[in-house]
């Protein structure tokens, strides 16, 4: 359910729209649309919630890497969604957060050694 990207749709696409006069509604966003990224988006699920029944990111192990200079996807539109973002450290969960100076939308070189080193932590030596 939950991917790569941008973690928060309408924190993306919102100051975008405004930018450009563009209503967030339909026609140009469609309903079914809108109700998609409001049921499924990795922002509407409760991310902030101490309950691990209802928050599908506790327990798990989470790296983000951004580019500070990305302006195709803006570290700013995900950094609420990740500050607030409770992984349940207490029970085994893991957020590391690494947001690269000078880095547009690419994988940088230092963001590979990273993504190497939260692997082999996290996953590969467990």
């Amino acid at each position: 359910r939950y991917r790569t990207g941008c973690p928060d749709y309408l924190e993306l696409i919102i100051p975008r729209a405004k930018a450009s006069n563009v209503p967030v509604a339909p026609p140009y966003f469609p309903r079914a649309f809108l109700e998609l990224v409001r049921r499924d988006d990795p922002a509407a699920a409760p991310h902030t919630a101490a309950d691990g029944e209802k928050n599908p990111f506790r327990g798990k192990k989470i790296l983000v890497l951004s580019g500070k200079a990305d302006t195709v996807v803006p570290w700013t539109a995900s950094e609420r969604f990740v500050g607030e973002l409770d992984v349940g450290e207490a029970e085994g969960g893991v957020k590391e957060v690494i947001v690269e100076e000078g880095v547009g939308h690419t994988c940088s070189p230092a963001m590979v050694k990273e993504a190497v080193r939260f692997l082999w932590e996290h996953a590969l030596t467990k």
